[in-house]
């Protein structure tokens, strides 16, 4: 996998393996990864999460047109159908 922003990272990390979340699990996930990774939050990290969850979804109309690590099942609900690279593979 290519290098990723660090929220699309943060998402993976949160999100991988756990199948469809809401937002407010994917935003309590995500706040839980930092901490444990001692990674700073970005101001408005909620709203980038949102935004980087579009940018990376084929089926949303906000898609960057390259990414492809989550899926929309409605309203306020996603999943990640990608998992971070095992050590071996970096």
């Amino acid at each position: 996998m290519r290098d990723l922003s660090p929220m699309s990272q943060y998402l993976i990390w949160a999100m991988e393996g756990r199948g469809e979340m809401s937002n407010r699990a994917i935003y309590r996930a995500v706040k839980a990864v930092c901490e444990t990774h001692g990674r700073k939050l970005p101001p408005d990290w909620e709203a980038e999460i949102r935004q980087t969850l579009q940018a990376c979804c084929p089926g949303r109309p906000q898609h960057n047109g390259r990414d492809d690590f989550f899926v929309w099942h409605g309203r306020g609900y996603w999943s990640c159908k990608v998992t971070s690279p095992t050590l071996e593979e970096l």
